[in-house]
């Protein structure tokens, strides 16, 4: 079986003209939380980790 991605733009699709004006797509699963709450890129893959 093959795996795929689907790349959503939010709920909504909200995110389209933010990632338009930027160049960019994003990803998040909310179990991880917002990035920035985490004091290093390890404390957040700990997390990551924990909650998958």
């Amino acid at each position: 079986m093959q795996k795929c991605w689907l790349v959503r733009a939010g709920d909504n699709n909200e995110l389209i003209p933010q990632w338009k004006r930027k160049n960019i797509a994003s990803i998040g699963w909310a179990e991880l939380g917002n990035p920035n709450n985490f004091a290093s890129r390890e404390a957040y893959l700990e997390n990551a980790h924990k909650a998958y």
